[in-house]
């Protein structure tokens, strides 16, 4: 915001030049002055109009340019922001541990499979199932459904609404190229038989 009178004075001196520009023109055209003149009112009300009109374009100018400033602030800063969050390790979203009926969670990881071996599932069960889209991007999910500190990837909640939807985002390392984005996880029904636990940071294993 600094800026700002910086820009606007620079503006409202271009404008103002461009208008002594247009003085010189008319004076140097004839036929146009003398149209000037036929439409001119009164010298009093013709002064206060532009008087009028002078003050009017120097408040739209301020105006347009806080606008625009204000807007690629927020731009700029809700970038920022997403940013920091979608980095594991400056993110300041809440650890989730979601836990839900086999029936609701098709993408997730199979507790009894995790207490055998620990090896995800490689692919979800295909009865009473289907699947539109990407097949690759629905593997890409369930294997990494689990949250792996190690190579700092958590699943965090972005947002809970009212309506019971939840919505996970799997973090980024910090390494991350600037263009990459996290995995986006929508949750429908999130109050019906589901338990939802949040901690601020990945809990220590235990030895």
């Amino acid at each position: 915001m600094g800026a700002a009178p910086l820009l606007i004075t620079t503006t409202l001196a271009v404008l103002r030049r461009l208008a002594a520009v247009w003085a010189v023109l008319t004076n140097r055209l004839p036929r146009l002055r003398q149209l000037l003149v036929l439409q001119e009112a009164p010298d009093t009300r013709l002064s206060e109009s532009r008087r009028f009109l002078a003050s009017l374009l120097d408040e739209l100018v301020i105006v347009a340019w806080v606008l625009i400033l204000l807007f690629w602030f927020s731009q700029h800063q809700g970038y920022q922001d997403a940013r920091r969050d979608a980095i594991e390790t400056t993110s300041t979203l809440p650890v989730v541990s979601l836990v839900l009926p086999q029936r609701d969670g098709v993408l997730a990881q199979d507790l009894r499979q995790l207490n055998d071996s620990g090896e995800p599932i490689p692919d979800p069960p295909l009865a009473n199932n289907v699947l539109i889209g990407d097949l690759e991007l629905a593997r890409e999910v369930r294997n990494s459904t689990l949250s792996d500190p190690s190579t700092k990837q958590v699943w965090r909640l972005l947002n809970q609404e009212l309506t019971g939807w939840l919505y996970l985002i799997r973090t980024l390392p910090p390494d991350a190229k600037a263009d990459e984005r996290p995995l986006l996880l929508a949750v429908p029904n999130a109050k019906r038989s589901q338990t939802l636990v949040l901690a601020p940071s990945p809990p220590e294993p235990v030895a």
